[in-house]
């Protein structure tokens, strides 16, 4: 077993280090004969041919994710589709957001022509009053695109998510006739039932911080869980505790002992019937599915519902099976289930840490003083690779921080919570259950302050694959039994972690990353010993916000501690928007921008400055003092040069700027520039381009963006003069290297260098 799941596991992870999928037929037909020799005349060596199984199953499934993607040709197009709600609606302040699986679907034009496209879609219904409820039937016209995320190194992935979640494409409901609803929710719909214990909740709890917890531990709806407590979670090690993972459902299973053992004591007949063991793991087993459905048996949902299932099953089996055999055995079942698992940093962090609990038990066996203590030691130092790995963080106030969390959640809030939803139908009894569920939640809150504070974060560079390997190496080799020889060893694999430095430029240097925030702008420049920011990139008013989810993330794995300067070109919300997150969370040295009123403590950019930092130069062409400019012309254009090579950043500058820029500035020649205001029509005169004469010009806009940036004739302007166009579409985020000699500049696509298959 164990042999054959690592076989297994080994070959699925290969195949998620693919840029492209083999065909799967062709892959099959080519394997298949091999595949049956070894299992015929080489099964002891189990490991040889269960990897290739692992990667043809794996192929498979992604495969089959992959062919039920929405068609490029249907872009754009309204197509009038048929579907079950499938999710809780999340209200927005523009509209509602849920997910529909998509039954029936036509384009719009052609109603009685029907359209293969079938599986889960991500929509927002825009300024509408229709009620959408979860379980529902509707007829929806939809206006849908291809997954789509950024492409940005550190930054969150959103396209594998949506791949992981099986969601084939997102858009948004047009108005129309045709949207009505066909159906209410059946009675027997999981969802229809979450909504109305989220609703019920809501009605009992009107302390929004605590319900927002309730309603993460009841119904994994964790939407209205504050940027506050999200904060001391992470600062705490605690966010772990708000998921609900193999510990809740665990936990819920384990509560079958009390019912079953007060049978056993009111009748002792009942156990000389039906073991106790069969008794516990049927109840056990029943309440971890119920509860796994009150969760809406999400993808993580599942898998932790496995692993318990799997354990319960070893419970019911006579035979005695090792820890390792049961873990093994938890790995297999979900792998088969869902091979997709692996993308998810969640399943890392769960079967890590099974696997750590497993080594802390066994030691306990030899050393018998080892307590919880000892375990969540064990926890927190094991899963500190991961961690670092997958955030470039970890909380140094974890261990003692879950010492606490940890039973007054398992035996205190999710009890009460628990007995709240059961008892809903009982007004005063939920009440009192969901009001101390509240107390327990706020006095959780209140402990975890003390250990919540960002001197206690260790924040690293993010390692490289190859160094987090070898850290989580050393992290295991520690943990090997204490007679272990050269157990020291794991020490000084695990220098990685606090010896990394990203390298840095040579004198002279400079590196331009023009990040992928869609249609905005964001860009970071290096020299040896400098950072400068240029833009910020977008911040939506329902919340979204770049300079958090994009900027911060860049910035933290190339190891950035301080910004020297925060150059915001103009004060229109996508290229200031994100500003707000960096200075709150990086210490900012210097603000300079043409928008004075919306920072503290800047400086107004004018033509004219000029600085050096490490034999790079900086100067400001524009704006001029004085001048009547609109916002989009008082942007700060930025030029930068060393001895051989320049760039040219000009914001959102129009033809006014352009033409005095032409009239008044002899800088204008750069080998790189960014193309102004996004490629709309309003910039890129023909003359401007000419006296720039770049040979790359840069341009960053949003995946199939409202305003049909860049334009085609303004693109096409730089075409006609030989100039190669990079756009943050389809490359993501943009890196030029500007060495200090005639060498060439260097580019590279980061959507390009870090693909993977189930990118776009």
């Amino acid at each position: 077993m164990r042999i054959i799941t690592i076989g297994f596991f080994i070959g699925v992870l290969l195949l998620q280090q693919l840029s492209v999928l083999p065909d799967l037929s062709g892959f099959i037909i080519i394997s298949i004969f091999p595949l049956l020799y070894l299992h015929y005349r080489l099964f002891k060596y189990r490991l040889l041919w269960a990897i290739p199984l692992g990667f043809i199953y794996a192929l498979w499934v992604a495969s089959t994710v992959l062919d039920a993607r929405l068609n490029t040709t249907l872009e754009g197009k309204d197509i009038l589709v048929q579907g079950l709600v499938s999710s809780i609606p999340y209200r927005q302040q523009k509209g509602r957001r849920f997910q529909l699986i998509i039954q029936d679907a036509a384009i719009l034009s052609n109603p009685d022509e029907k359209i293969d496209l079938k599986g889960k879609v991500r929509i927002t219904w825009y300024r509408s009053s229709a009620v959408v409820k979860a379980g529902e039937q509707w007829q929806l016209v939809l206006r849908l695109k291809r997954p789509s995320g950024f492409r940005n190194a550190g930054s969150f992935d959103y396209e594998k998510w949506l791949f992981s979640q099986r969601i084939i494409a997102t858009g948004y409901v047009r108005k129309s006739i045709y949207n009505k609803r066909l159906a209410d929710a059946p009675f027997y719909s999981i969802n229809a039932l979450r909504e109305r214990v989220a609703k019920a909740v809501k009605a009992h709890i009107h302390d929004g911080d605590a319900r927002a917890i309730i309603l993460a531990l009841a119904i994994a709806d964790r939407r209205d869980v504050s940027d506050e407590q999200w904060s001391i979670l992470r600062q705490t090690g605690t966010n772990h505790l708000v998921a609900i993972s193999g510990l809740h459902i665990g936990l819920v299973a384990s509560f079958a002992w009390l019912p079953i053992g007060l049978l056993g004591w009111l009748s002792p007949l009942l156990y000389q019937r039906v073991p106790a063991r069969i008794l516990v793991a049927t109840l056990g087993a029943g309440l971890a599915i119920g509860y796994a459905l009150l969760a809406g048996l999400t993808l993580p949902t599942q898998r932790a519902l496995i692993m318990v299932l799997v354990a319960l099953m070893a419970i019911v089996v006579r035979r005695q099976y090792s820890l390792t055999t049961i873990y093994c055995a938890a790995l297999l079942v979900v792998l088969i289930f869902d091979p997709l698992a692996v993308l998810s940093l969640g399943f890392w962090l769960s079967f890590l840490a099974v696997g750590l609990i497993i080594i802390a038990f066994k030691r306990r066996i030899k050393q018998p003083r080892l307590s919880f203590i000892g375990i969540q030691l064990i926890l927190s130092f094991g899963m500190l690779p991961l961690l670092l790995g997958g955030f470039g963080s970890a909380s140094l106030s974890a261990p003692f921080a879950n010492l606490l969390a940890i039973p007054w959640v398992s035996f205190v809030v999710v009890p009460l919570v628990l007995l709240g939803i059961l008892t809903l139908s009982v007004d005063f009894l939920a009440s009192f259950f969901l009001h101390w569920a509240g107390v327990s939640i706020d006095l959780l809150f209140k402990g975890l302050g003390y250990f919540a504070s960002p001197d206690f974060m260790l924040q690293l560079s993010m390692l490289p694959f190859h160094l987090l390997a070898i850290v989580f190496i050393g992290m295991l080799w520690l943990l090997l039994p204490r007679r272990f020889p050269t157990r020291w060893l794991g020490l000084v694999l695990l220098t990685p972690l606090l010896m990394y430095q990203p390298k840095k430029l040579a004198q002279g240097v400079f590196e331009y990353h023009l990040l992928d925030v869609g249609q905005g702008l964001s860009s970071v420049i290096f020299t040896r010993h400098h950072v400068l920011v240029y833009d910020a990139g977008p911040r939506s008013r329902s919340g979204f916000d770049t300079g958090k989810l994009v900027m911060l993330p860049f910035l933290q794995s190339k190891g950035v501690k301080s910004i020297d300067m925060l150059l915001i070109s103009h004060e229109d919300m996508d290229h200031r928007g994100g500003a707000k997150a960096i200075i709150e969370n990086i210490h900012v040295k210097q603000v300079l921008s043409s928008d004075t009123d919306s920072f503290v403590e800047v400086k107004k950019c004018e033509v004219g400055q000029s600085w050096q930092w490490d034999g790079v130069s900086f100067e400001i062409l524009s704006p001029a003092d004085g001048l009547d400019l609109n916002d989009n012309n008082k942007s700060c254009v930025l030029r930068v040069a060393n001895k051989q090579h320049s760039l040219l950043l000009t914001g959102d500058i129009q033809k006014k700027s352009e033409r005095w820029l032409l009239a008044n500035s002899k800088k204008l020649p750069s080998e790189v520039m960014l193309i102004p205001h996004h490629g709309s029509k309003t910039s890129s005169l023909a003359s401007f381009i000419d006296a720039v004469n770049p040979q790359l010009a840069l341009v960053s806009a949003g995946y199939r963006n409202r305003f049909h940036l860049p334009n085609k004739e303004v693109s096409q302007r730089y075409v006609d003069r030989g100039i190669e166009i990079l756009s943050t579409i389809d490359k993501g985020a943009i890196r030029v290297s500007f060495p200090d000699s005639a060498d060439p500049i260097q580019w590279q696509s980061y959507r390009q260098h870090a693909r993977r298959y189930w990118h776009r």
